[in-house]
């Protein structure tokens, strides 16, 4: 098929020798095609034509350049998709790394794809066109018209704006740039239709014109008009339009906002002068009381950290800026290392340690937070893959996934390619998914879930409790784990609901067949709290903060081995993990009954040697062996000793082994209860509640 269906010979040539720097993109279901480059385009990348869209197309790479077809079409889908089609990004030109402003308008065709057309402004030279005025005097030409509302639109504004504003300075006024937004226009179209809404973007056009009277008054896109003016009761005449908009129509869905920018420095470009009004304009948020915002340092601040990590984020990419940090968690069970949490951290060379609070939700709104994800991903299946090919004891690490992963790529093909690359198996990866993923894009997620598990990955929920729906969530979704949020820990010295409140998650995860880990540990109680109630896993500052790779590394050679868990044993351990002490660990039911919670519970290990080793042991267990004398160590010899009750318990491991069902015998005035947990090679788990405890430890002594 002609890709030049789309435009005529003479057409075609006429873009291809425009000197503004433009590329002209289909975007259809399925791919971005290349469809011209201007001569500009090619004078800023200092490529031919047929280079340069050998580049944007894929049929070639070089690395001094960031062109692949991947970046192409990640730059046309942010463009798209965002909600400004203006963004700034920081791409390498010739192996040097230049800051271009890049605007985008699309077009919808006949066969349904969508033409993307994106000018390129090269910010790293500031360079400011010098039109005659005179041709400011002819705002009617068809050229500078908006066909719907018959104001000046943009191209005018681009051409003249500037002017306008230099020449209030000239007066000794003070301009200003006010951007407007009609809030809620999507729903107010989905309501209505297409024509109401057009009426209600002319109703808005004619208000601003007769309030702001000796301003200029410009359409700029599809929801948002421009006020270039120096009036100085410029707040009044904007609570003025919007109190006339509001009375104008008939519903509740939709408002205006705006956001204000003094223009003073009469060398700024109106692009720049205009990003910072709109900057202004979003600082307000979702907030309706809010109705403008003035550009100012927490603008300033908020932005500028947003634009540099925009502006940045590809160089970061490139040059593995952005690195997995590790953290361990802890098995409360045996108190190895059982497992790790990939963190990425932002090592800048000018701003240092860069938070993800600054990076991570800017990333995500313009979507690219799935090439930062595959990024850590890979880094994560390397370094596995040299731990493994090193000889060095490696355990699992959970990664996170962002909710944009699920919509803008099969996230479970791109990260099961890299693991496959790396030769990695999938029980060393772990998927974690953010609790408030689940209510955004529950479709794709559930497809997700299902290829993952297939696979044979685990899906971890995280941070659960910090949302609203984290019960239904549960009940809806097949998750293997959930991570208890941090915030159940606030307080925990001197607020006994904690306790009432973390007893009780661990409990219904045991009832439904999940696996528990909290995180935000940090002081002993609470992890010796978080053993006793049977939560599996522990991670926190208690343990460790997370850790460059190479620290992560020198401390396991620094522990020894002995302190990380072989992965090998992660599902024994985790089969173990299973069994609910908050209730009567030998009822398959799980009923929570508070006669039982009083009852002395211990895990026991059975090895090939017929030896026992007590790894966990209840308060109620530990309070009546301090009773009489012992502590869990001596208390362990003493059962391996004794003739006559080790054999007792070994019968009973033997039985509940081979029935699968809790074995339980009532001797001298005792009774013990041994259920069979998890088996893995020479090991073997129970747990094991005694009634008449104290005549029971009275007998093992008298009869060692």
């Amino acid at each position: 098929m002609n890709r030049f269906k789309y435009f005529t010979p003479e057409t075609k040539k006429s873009y291809e020798q425009l000197g503004l720097a433009l590329a002209i993109f289909k975007k259809s279901k399925d791919q971005t095609e290349t469809l011209l480059v201007s001569d500009g385009l090619c004078q800023l990348y200092h490529l031919k034509r047929k280079e340069l869209m050998a580049y944007f197309n894929g049929a070639a790479a070089d690395e001094h350049y960031s062109l692949t077809k991947k970046r192409v079409e990640v730059l046309v889908n942010q463009l798209l998709g965002a909600d400004r089609q203006t963004i700034t990004v920081r791409i390498k030109i010739n192996n040097f790394y230049h800051t271009l402003l890049l605007h985008a308008k699309r077009q919808q065709v006949a066969d349904g794809s969508l033409l993307c057309f994106i000018e390129y402004f090269d910010l790293s030279a500031d360079q400011l066109e010098v039109t005659p005025k005179a041709d400011r005097n002819a705002p009617d030409a068809p050229r500078y018209k908006d066909d719907l509302t018959g104001l000046v639109n943009t191209t005018y504004l681009n051409r003249f704006g500037r002017d306008f504003l230099v020449d209030k300075l000239d007066e000794g006024l003070r301009p200003v740039i006010i951007l407007f937004n009609v809030t809620g226009m999507r729903a107010f179209n989905d309501r209505y239709d297409y024509r109401q809404g057009d009426q209600l973007l002319i109703k808005l056009s004619q208000i601003l014109v007769q309030t702001f009277t000796s301003g200029l008054v410009i359409k700029h896109s599809e929801d948002r008009f421009i006020v270039l003016t120096a009036a100085t009761d410029y707040i009044a005449k904007i609570k003025t339009a919007q109190k006339l908009f509001v009375a104008g129509i008939s519903n509740s869905l939709t408002n205006i906002k705006a956001g204000i920018y003094y223009y003073e420095n009469r060398a700024e470009g109106m692009e720049a002068a205009l990003d910072k009004a709109r900057q202004a304009l979003q600082y307000t948020g979702s907030d309706l009381t809010q109705l403008y915002h003035v550009y100012d340092s927490a603008v300033q601040e908020s932005f500028g950290n947003r634009d540099y990590v925009l502006t940045h984020f590809w160089e970061a990419l490139d040059k593995r800026w952005i690195q997995p940090y590790y953290q361990m968690e802890i098995r409360s069970l045996t108190g190895q290392i059982c497992g790790y949490e990939a963190l990425a951290r932002w090592i800048d060379p000018d701003k240092g340690i860069l938070s993800p609070a600054t990076f991570i939700s800017v990333l995500e709104d313009m979507h690219l937070i799935n090439l930062l994800d595959l990024s850590i991903v890979e880094q994560v299946c390397e370094m596995i893959h040299d731990c493994l090919e090193d000889g060095i004891p490696v355990q699992p690490i959970s990664i996170n996934l962002s909710r944009v992963d699920f919509q803008v790529c099969d996230i479970f093909q791109e990260v099961d390619r890299i693991r496959k690359k790396h030769d990695i198996p999938p029980r060393y990866l772990k998927i974690e998914i953010l609790e408030s993923t689940l209510t955004r894009v529950p479709g794709q997620l559930r497809l997700a879930m299902s290829k993952f598990h297939q696979a044979g990955y685990q899906i971890w929920m995280d941070d659960f409790g910090s949302g609203y729906s984290s019960l239904n969530n549960l009940k809806d979704f097949n998750f293997d784990l959930i991570k208890i949020d941090m915030i159940f820990l606030k307080d925990f010295a001197n607020n006994p609901k904690s306790r009432i409140i973390l007893s009780s998650i661990v409990n219904m995860a045991k009832q439904l067949g999940l696996h528990t880990l909290c995180e935000g540990v940090e002081t002993k109680e609470q992890a010796d709290f978080l053993r006793d109630i049977g939560c599996e896993r522990l991670q926190g500052f208690r343990f460790s903060k997370p850790l460059p790779l190479e620290e992560a590394i020198s401390l396991i050679h620094k522990n020894g081995y002995g302190h990380y868990e072989p992965v090998e044993l992660n599902d024994y351990y985790d089969q173990a993990g299973l069994a609910n002490l908050l209730v009567d660990p030998m009822s398959d039911s799980n009923v929570l009954d508070k006669r039982q919670l009083a009852l002395p519970v211990s895990i026991i290990e059975r090895r090939s040697d017929d030896s026992l080793r007590l790894y966990y042991i209840d308060r109620a267990y530990q309070k009546q062996l301090e009773e009489a004398g012992f502590s869990q160590g001596s208390w362990q010899d003493q059962i391996n000793y004794s003739n006559v009750y080790h054999h007792l318990l070994l019968d009973l491991m033997s039985e509940s082994r081979q029935t699968r069902i809790p074995a339980t015998l009532t001797l001298n005035g005792f009774t013990i209860n041994v259920r069979f947990l998890a088996k893995h090679d020479d090991r073997q788990m129970y747990v094991c509640t005694i009634q008449n405890f104290a005549q029971y430890v009275y007998l093992a002594k008298k009869w060692r």
